[in-house]
């Protein structure tokens, strides 16, 4: 739900292809259609995200920690990842 009637008129907007009211009116808008077959993918492949996520946090880490000694090479910081679990609506 969204609290902001601009933000959901910007939000209809982009998911119609960047069509308003006004057709003339140049913007652009995301394509973004989902079949059925690719939604399950989808979903399956959520299943196993977590660990995906652990998985990758690990390897960063290690690349991360050989680099702090090489002249002349920097690693980006880490990024934090929200603590609160994501919840279908």
């Amino acid at each position: 739900m969204v609290g902001n009637d601009a933000l959901l008129d910007e939000l209809r907007r982009l998911s119609n292809h960047g069509f308003g009211p006004d057709p003339l009116a140049p913007s652009f808008g995301y394509n973004a259609k989902l079949s059925e077959l690719h939604a399950a993918v989808g979903l399956h492949t959520l299943a196993s995200f977590p660990e995906a996520l652990a998985r990758r946090s690990y390897y960063a880490s290690r690349i991360r920690a050989a680099l702090l000694g090489v002249s002349g090479a920097y690693a980006v910081q880490e990024i934090q990842m929200p603590s609160r679990p994501i919840t279908k609506t």
